[in-house]
């Protein structure tokens, strides 16, 4: 069932520890606007994260989580309350991509304290989002997998002049593989477990978002303490070649 939150303001936590780890390396930062302008999805952008720097991308909202890049792979570690919701924005690791295209990567949600367990509600979750850059208000779409308020889940968002709607059923664990596919307005948003086919989690129609848009990786945890590590052993681009699971 769809659910409506009616929160208005909610208060972002930007503060707390550094924690270091293995192969750390110093990304790139970014504000909203200053990425540039975008390129067409293809596997020429696709990242390993097996070099030395997030080359290539920019971080939106830097300050309200860790990212860095340990054991071949992009980590994300939010902050306290940071949160995607209504006019609330957390962090986001993307390049500027225009036109149709398909992204894809395979997703961690782990909890820092039990790192062999998926977070614990409540809203704690990374995955993939495709957001307007230049818009006053937030603007975007996006598939997570973490804890809902309920329990582990896979989440879908579409948020439109910051009002945000969303659906969480149930996720087996808290990893994946997640996909966002756009073909002009109509954006589907998929996941799959590691053995598992393609399934369709959500479609949105959204004719106000622009050409090219801000895609990559985002993870927020609207707790305290935020006690999330959400993973990312690669994002691949494609082009959109006529189907989203191909």
């Amino acid at each position: 069932m769809k659910r409506w939150l009616s929160i208005w303001t909610m208060v972002l936590a930007c503060g707390g520890d550094d924690a270091g780890g293995q192969d750390d390396a110093e990304p790139e930062s970014g504000g909203d606007d200053d990425g540039g302008d975008g390129v067409p999805a293809h596997p020429s952008l696709d990242d390993e994260f097996d070099g030395a720097a997030l080359a290539g991308w920019e971080i939106v909202n830097p300050e309200r989580a860790e990212v860095r890049l340990a054991n071949d792979s992009l980590v994300i570690e939010p902050r306290a309350n940071s949160l995607w919701f209504d006019g609330s924005a957390g962090v986001l690791v993307a390049k500027r991509i225009v036109g149709d295209f398909v992204v894809t990567a395979p997703v961690r949600a782990r909890s820092l304290s039990e790192p062999s367990q998926p977070p614990a509600p409540m809203f704690r979750l990374g995955g993939l989002m495709a957001r307007d850059p230049g818009g006053s208000a937030e603007d975007y779409v996006f598939i997570v997998l973490g804890a809902d308020d309920a329990d582990v889940s896979v989440e879908t968002k579409s948020t439109d002049d910051s009002m945000s709607a969303y659906e969480g059923p149930p996720w087996p664990s808290g990893e994946g593989s997640l996909r966002i596919c756009r073909e002009g307005s109509r954006f589907t948003l998929l996941a799959r477990e590691a053995t598992g086919a393609w399934t369709e989690q959500a479609v949105f129609t959204r004719d106000d978002l622009p050409d090219t848009l801000q895609v990559g990786a985002m993870a927020y945890a609207n707790a305290d303490p935020a006690d999330l590590q959400v993973s990312f052993d690669a994002i691949r681009f494609a082009a959109f070649g006529g189907s989203c699971t191909d």
